[in-house]
């Protein structure tokens, strides 16, 4: 669709909005000053070769509560030029979709709640330029996480890209590069990362995703460069090479760097906990602290874990068959049971956060504390996905309409199984008889056994008798 013609189908969806409102009354004082605006913000818009579709439901819902805004405002008697949602949600560098998804990420994230433990870290006291907002910068840290950038590349992109400074409120002063540093390493020093978190639970408690019964725990590889062979590590290394990075051998793959431990609440599919060690340390030596009422799943890395909760790990192999067999089908339960946590990894994998430059241990905490978060909000923005709860609601309800019907039709099953048996026990003896007629009529027929004498008599030579010599040979 050209963008003379988006338009001015845009054009002829908010004049007829307004001819309703006129006929019920509404801003009938205002009806010619906000002609005049849609006219002149129409024309802006073809002079720029800006376009969109206002076939999507969710523009269309915007613009109209941006033309409830603009009306008010003039019937209050403040001065509009142009309606501005036109030019911020169309532009040159960005897609609409981009814009509308990080609309829904800012709405989920709700990065507000964690202002009191993040201004906490800024004292005020020292003299100079005054810091920048934290809720400014965490919100940048969340969009690193989000598109894998970097300090400097995410800092050009937010210059760049419109969808970027609308999730950060239109900024009038942009970190530096030299800023987000400083603000990681204040979350570790004020030990902010577990505050944070907690936080966020908290959150997800009050919206409606509290931490259920049912638990999953699995860890990922965090890969990171192991530098050259042969040079310093630790406290002597520079920060080119991975301080606190180990080596680890699985399945006969090297890896260098450090281990991800996650657990998940089955039910919402929610990360309830985090933990960021080196490579070397095993599965089994990180257990979190939960209470004897819940049921942790877990892979066969955990044999041996001391978890306070319910064990429900997969068991490894014995060598009597009889128990090895119980054993795999208990595996393979738990298996299915626990398999939303791998999913965990894959939307990881996806955002760029399976691979890391971070060279401490605390560092990379924090990059998958805004990980961890992005994860968090995706699934929160799926939960609440209208179509999926209104499956929801359909597979419950029948879910209790299926089982009343069954308990009324409990009798109606039983005599219905004695028939099937009654009738089974007579399809048996009836494909026993066509059975025997069958091999009757092909049966092939045998051959009479031929008595000792004739048998050694066909066993002896043909004798031929010649007339000259009289007798045979």
């Amino acid at each position: 669709m050209s963008s003379d013609r988006s338009i001015k189908k845009f054009k002829k969806y908010i004049i007829r909005k307004l001819d309703k409102w006129n006929l019920k009354g509404k801003f009938r004082g205002v009806y010619e000053k906000i002609i005049l605006i849609i006219n002149q913000s129409c024309d802006d818009l073809v002079k720029e070769g800006l376009m969109f579709n206002i076939n999507l439901s969710q523009y269309k819902e915007l613009f109209v509560n941006e033309l409830e805004r603009i009306c008010f405002k003039l019937e209050k008697g403040e001065n509009v030029e142009r309606f501005d949602v036109f030019f911020i949600y169309n532009s040159f560098n960005n897609d609409n979709e981009e814009l509308f998804e990080l609309e829904k990420h800012k709405k989920a994230l709700n990065s507000e709640i964690y202002r009191p433990m993040l201004e906490s870290m800024y004292n005020g006291k020292n003299m100079g330029q005054p810091p920048t907002d934290p809720v400014l910068i965490f919100n940048v840290m969340y969009l690193q996480a989000k598109y894998d950038l970097s300090d400097e590349q995410v800092i050009k992109d937010i210059k760049d890209r419109d969808s970027f400074q609308y999730f950060l409120d239109f900024p009038e002063k942009i970190p530096a590069k030299s800023t987000l540093g400083d603000f990681r390493n204040r979350l570790i020093k004020y030990d902010c990362v577990d505050k944070i978190w907690f936080r966020h639970q908290k959150y997800l408690d009050f919206i409606g995703y509290y931490l259920t019964r049912e638990l999953a725990i699995d860890a990922a590889f965090l890969d990171s460069n192991p530098g050259v062979y042969g040079k310093p590590r630790n406290e002597l290394a520079k920060t080119r090479r991975i301080k606190d990075g180990t080596f680890m051998t699985k399945n006969d793959e090297r890896h260098f760097g450090f281990k991800n431990h996650m657990v998940i609440d089955l039910k919402f599919q929610l990360i309830r906990k985090f933990l960021v060690t080196t490579a070397s340390v095993h599965d089994s030596q990180v257990t979190f602290d939960f209470i004897e009422s819940y049921i942790m799943y877990a892979d066969k890395g955990y044999v041996g874990a001391d978890f306070e909760c319910y064990k429900a790990y997969m068991l490894r192999k014995s060598n009597n068959p009889q128990i090895n067999a119980n054993r795999q089908h208990r595996n393979l339960r738990i298996s299915r049971k626990r398999a939303p946590v791998e999913r965990v990894f894959a939307v990881f994998d996806e955002h760029g956060q399976n691979f890391t430059k971070l060279t401490t241990v605390a560092r990379n905490q924090v990059k998958i504390l805004f990980a961890s978060l992005l994860f968090n909000v995706k699934q929160i923005l799926t939960l609440e996905n209208p179509k999926k709860k209104e499956k929801n609601k359909n597979s419950e309800e029948n879910d209790y309409l299926v089982l009343f019907n069954f308990l009324d039709n409990i009798p109606k099953m039983i005599e219905i199984r004695e028939r099937i048996d009654v009738l089974k026990k007579r399809r048996l003896k009836r494909v026993k008889y066509r059975w025997k007629k069958f091999n009757k009529l092909f049966k092939k027929p045998k051959q009479k056994k031929k008595s000792k004498k004739k048998a050694q008599e066909s066993q002896k030579p043909n004798k031929k008798f010649n007339r000259k010599l009289a007798h045979s040979f």
